[in-house]
């Protein structure tokens, strides 16, 4: 990467790029910028020679944006502005297209940018090429009692590869993905990384009108379905002709097809980067806005091999999707009637994540399943993990802690009034960096991501560090219930609810659960005369909501408590749902 900057008057500065903005120069990037730009609040950039920029040198473009708002970047070459596009940059950066030629890089100077080891720097495209390629028949994957093998994984995502681009499917367009664990969904993830397209991974519980909000927002082109609660009928139907569609449903043998490989794996040789855009999951803040976060291979294949590595994995190990959960899932397994320790006496490590459990549930794991390594763990849709226990850990650790940082991720407290960091035992923000940090959300303004302009994103969760670095959580910042690891956003149910014209208030509150963590309560204000019917309000929001969003309770209010600048006082709400409803 070469890199220099021209004053053009006493605010504003111009800095040339040229090269490559990724992983290995991103650090530099970042700077060499802060060190040309010291004493200028209005910076244009030249990109006129940058050639690409990765995941992690999108991150250091928005981090710019956060330092000078007044930021453009002009002389983007059309390789670079697709990139910015498929990421949904181009809505919050700005950006002038060049309409010459580059130029030329020789006036600038070349900036060294030392390579980082001891990290995984290929695709999930040439991940599996290569167990294909060294590991052909070790069994990589088992379904429904069937095995199957690198290869099969490798030449069965070739041919549905082959499909979706016979469809249009192109690097950086994006592809949902929706059904069931099953291994077709595996085989198409693989297929969509193959193409170097973004693969939208949507939750299989979603209702019809729920998943057409997502693909209308993410901009999706083609839409592979599996097993899933909704009707895939009625998502055509209110999508239109704007979607492909592409069965992976559980009926459908790829194995069958496995000599057409040979005939279509050339149409598959698309050249994709570790650090490319590869993913796109959800999440969602207070207001249950919609978000989309970007992640990479990089960050997705690393975090993973930081993750085997706490658990102490060996070849030997298999895996079962369901033991890394949130601890409704094991109450789930434990409380079953034909439950047997003898039937888990195999299990050796389960992280427990997604929500937190209780002394009382941890001490009943540990008892039920007594060969079993529990670590604690905590991380986020936008970077994860984050930390976690030792797999030898103290019981005191595993119970009141989530663990220290995991290996190059950054954590650190601060105060949320002044910014100031925390001291040990202090309580305030938790803030975390890493080589697993999402890019960004997909086309949310720039004043809206929650990334800073040192490049820690803020979680929006309360905690602190102790004396030894173990992590503490003690609150969440957001309203959001967490029932049985599954999030649940009160607002997007308080706007389903005011829908209808019977209901002239609503607020959606979490009550304490013993199965579930917290369940919803949706506290209700009606119109006068009106009977409540709470059946006929289930049935009706089965047409808008997830049924895991639907509340599990409703309380009927004549009025809301308030504070005294006339806002809800959900402190007190929350208390008297919690008095009504709560299980104990």
């Amino acid at each position: 990467m070469k890199i220099t900057a021209k004053t053009i008057d006493t605010n504003q500065l111009k800095i040339y790029v040229a090269g490559k903005i990724n992983i290995a120069t991103a650090e530099t990037f970042r700077k060499e910028v802060n060190r040309l730009s010291a004493g200028f609040g209005n910076v244009v950039f030249d990109f006129g020679g940058v050639t690409y920029i990765s995941s992690a040198g999108l991150r250091e473009v928005l981090i710019c944006r956060k330092n000078f708002v007044a930021m453009r970047i002009v002389n983007e070459q059309r390789t670079v502005y697709l990139i910015f596009g498929m990421t949904g940059f181009t809505s919050f950066i700005r950006i002038e297209r060049a309409s010459a030629a580059p130029k030329s890089s020789e006036q600038l100077n070349e900036v060294d940018a030392p390579e980082k080891s001891n990290d995984i720097r290929v695709p999930f495209k040439d991940f599996l090429r290569d167990k294909a390629t060294y590991s052909p028949d070790e069994i990589a994957f088992v379904s429904d009692g069937e095995n199957f093998s690198w290869q099969d994984i490798d030449r069965c995502a070739t041919i549905i590869a082959a499909d979706l681009s016979d469809m249009g499917v192109k690097n950086g367009d994006h592809v949902a993905l929706c059904g069931a664990n099953s291994i077709n969904w595996v085989l198409t993830f693989y297929a969509i990384q193959k193409l170097g397209a973004i693969a939208v991974l949507v939750n299989f519980n979603l209702c019809a009108k729920e998943i057409a909000a997502l693909i209308n927002y993410t901009d999706v082109t083609h839409f592979c379905y599996g097993e899933m609660h909704a009707s895939i009928d009625g998502v055509k139907k209110i999508c239109g002709d704007k979607v492909q569609f592409y069965s992976i449903q559980r009926d459908r043998d790829f194995r069958t097809r496995l000599t057409e490989y040979d005939r279509v794996k050339h149409k598959v040789q698309r050249t994709v980067y570790a650090d490319d855009p590869a993913v796109m999951i959800f999440t969602s803040g207070t207001t249950g806005k919609l978000k989309g976060v970007l992640l990479s291979s990089y960050n997705i294949l690393n975090a993973a091999n930081v993750n085997s590595r706490d658990q102490t994995l060996t070849p030997a190990d298999k895996t079962c999707a369901i033991f890394h959960s949130a601890p409704t899932m094991l109450l789930a397994l434990t409380n079953n009637k034909n439950f047997s320790a003898e039937k888990v006496s195999s299990l050796r490590c389960t992280i427990i994540s997604g929500a937190a459990a209780t002394v009382a549930q941890l001490e009943k794991f540990r008892r039920v399943m007594p060969n079993n390594h529990f670590l604690s763990s905590y991380g986020l849709s936008e970077m994860v993990p984050v930390s976690i226990t030792d797999y030898n850990d103290s019981v005191e650790n595993i119970l009141h802690t989530v663990g220290k940082p995991v290996k190059n991720v950054e954590i650190k407290i601060v105060d949320r009034e002044t910014g100031a960091d925390c001291g040990v035992g202090q309580v305030g923000e938790i803030l975390v960096r890493g080589f697993n940090l999402m890019t960004a959300y997909y086309k949310l303004d720039a004043d809206e991501q929650p990334i800073d302009a040192d490049g820690f994103l803020h979680t929006g969760d309360l905690g602190n560090l102790d004396a030894n670095g173990y992590l503490h959580l003690t609150d969440r910042i957001k309203e959001l219930i967490i029932r049985g690891g599954e999030n649940i956003y009160p607002a997007e149910i308080e706007r389903a609810l005011t829908e209808f014209d019977f209901v002239t208030d609503a607020k959606v509150v979490g009550v304490p659960d013993d199965f579930y963590g917290e369940a919803a309560c949706a506290c209700l204000k009606l119109k006068d005369g009106v009977q409540f019917d709470e059946k006929f309000l289930r049935e009706s929001l089965t047409l808008h909501l997830a049924k895991y969003k639907i509340p599990a309770y409703f309380m009927v209010c004549e009025s809301f408590p308030l504070l005294g600048n006339g806002k809800i006082n959900v402190a007190a709400l929350k208390q008297l749902a919690t008095e009504k409803f709560s299980r104990r």
